[in-house]
C-alpha cells in the first residue's frame, strides 16, 4: 500500500512538469504578443535574434528585442516541431517555425520548470 501511495505521490507531482503546457507561449509566438510572451521571461533571458551572438539581458530588455523582432518580422503563423526535457536539470525546450511577412524562423525556447511556473531562460529566432 506505501508503494502504491508514493508511486501516485511522485506522478502527481511530476505531472505539473512533466510535458507541461506550452499553448500560451505558442499563441504568443504565432501572434507576435511580446508582452503575453514576456511574462514567462525568468529574471535574465538569453536572446538571440537571426545570426546575432546570443546575450543575457534582463527581462525588461529581452522583451523590447523581441517586441522589435516582432515589429520587423511580423508573424503569420508557428508551428511546433519538436519538444523535450532534459534528463535531471528540470528544462524543457521546444523548437517551432514561426512564419513571418518576411520569411520563416526557426524558433527554440529553453524553460526552466519549477514546481508548477515555468520561466523562459532562452529564446532564439534563426532564419530559416
Amino acid at each position: 500500500m506505501k508503494v502504491l501511495l508514493i508511486a501516485l505521490l511522485s506522478s502527481f507531482l511530476l505531472q505539473g512538469t512533466e510535458g507541461a503546457d506550452f499553448s500560451t507561449i505558442e499563441t504568443a509566438l504565432k501572434t507576435g504578443d511580446a508582452e503575453t510572451l514576456s511574462q514567462y521571461f525568468d529574471a535574465n533571458v538569453e536572446v538571440a535574434v537571426t545570426d546575432d551572438i546570443p546575450k543575457v539581458y534582463n527581462k525588461a530588455k529581452a522583451k523590447e528585442l523581441v517586441n522589435l523582432f516582432f515589429r520587423n518580422n511580423k508573424p503569420t503563423g508557428f508551428q511546433q516541431r519538436h519538444k523535450g526535457m532534459s534528463k535531471g536539470k528540470g528544462y524543457q525546450y521546444f523548437i517551432g517555425n514561426l512564419e513571418t511577412i518576411k520569411g520563416s524562423y526557426r524558433v527554440t525556447i529553453v524553460i526552466n520548470v519549477d514546481a508548477k511556473q515555468f520561466l523562459i531562460q532562452e529564446i532564439g529566432f534563426n532564419k530559416n
